[in-house]
């Protein structure tokens, strides 16, 4: 370093200021339940998770569905949806989410039936 670097840091030493060897940066919040469903489904999606789960990714229902048992997550995906264990993890609700309404469309969530207007 040279002298003015010199004196720089001993005048930044002498009155507490502490210099960072690097420089760390902030790390943007993960995204939120909300912006992952819109960033893979209609907004209508954001209405039927509230309506279903009420946005809680550990959500689940007992009910039996064709010889299985329960639906899961924030979408509350029925076990016949999915092969293999159940998941309350949020991505996978939403994939699996995006297939079930591929193949089925807005009538495999009932509360496009009674409380969430999907269909307009």
């Amino acid at each position: 370093m040279g002298w003015f670097s010199n004196a720089v840091v001993g005048l930044a030493l002498s009155v507490g200021l502490m210099i960072p060897d690097t420089i760390s940066y902030v790390q943007p919040p993960p995204p939120t339940i909300e912006e992952k469903i819109l960033k893979e489904l209609p907004p209508v999606f954001l209405e039927i998770a509230k309506a279903e789960s009420q946005m809680k990714p550990t959500a689940y229902n007992p009910e039996t569905h064709s010889g299985c048992s329960g639906s899961y997550g924030i979408f509350q995906i029925a076990c016949l949806h999915f092969e293999g264990e159940p998941t309350f993890d949020v991505d996978t609700n939403i994939q699996l989410a995006k297939k079930v309404y591929e193949t089925q469309g807005f009538s495999a969530w009932g509360v496009c039936k009674k409380i969430v207007k999907c269909y307009e």
